[in-house]
């Protein structure tokens, strides 16, 4: 499988795939960051280190292609393979140090909270299956939640609580692989997978 990055400017997109990695010119001018790797084509190994790019918020131009370790089903029951993430201003906040919040405990924080991912393994109740595409939502709840919270309404969250994949607290998107609970997982057209 081969990944790639660039990232120049306030907008970029970064793909993941096995025939080569698509590497799109970011829109606008500006510092860039480049990086790709190669590893085996064939199928992916589920106990090997994973590639993800990563920040250490605060911390400027700390963005780095990390090898981290499989996602444990402890993060959620969808396995997903990554396809495509793309990078937006806030990601470029996050990488000159500007924003973010790494996961509790944790150095980096795995941007990206924009993706299309294909998935790998999923519970046969969940609602998905191999091979289907989906994108993640970005918001968590709060753990203490607050009225909105606990309906399901994250985006309208009165407390500031919450947590955002690839930007507070919570890792995004920017890995060969991540886990995510059905839940946060939005099914989409496999016709976006040639994007």
């Amino acid at each position: 499988m081969a990944m790639g990055f660039r990232l120049e400017g306030p907008h970029a997109i970064a793909s993941f795939g096995p025939a080569q990695p698509k590497l799109v010119k970011a829109l606008g001018s500006g510092r860039a960051f480049t990086s790709s790797c190669d590893a085996s084509p064939s199928a992916p190994d589920l106990s090997a280190a994973v590639k993800a790019l990563a920040a250490s918020p605060g911390v400027p131009h700390s963005a780095q292609l990390l090898d981290i370790a499989p996602p444990d089903p402890s993060q959620g029951a969808l396995l997903v393979k990554g396809i495509t993430i793309g990078i937006c201003g806030t990601d470029v906040e996050i990488i000159e140090g500007g924003y973010g919040e790494a996961p509790a405990g944790e150095q980096h924080l795995i941007l990206a909270h924009e993706s299309l991912g294909e998935v790998v393994e999923a519970p046969p109740a969940s609602g998905f299956a191999p091979g289907q595409l989906v994108v993640g939502i970005v918001r968590r709840p709060d753990p203490v939640p607050c009225d909105h919270c606990a309906i399901g309404e994250w985006d309208m969250c009165r407390n500031g609580l919450y947590e955002e994949c690839g930007i507070k607290k919570h890792h995004g998107y920017a890995s060969e692989q991540f886990r995510m609970d059905p839940e946060f997982a939005v099914p989409v057209a496999p016709v976006l997978a040639d994007f």
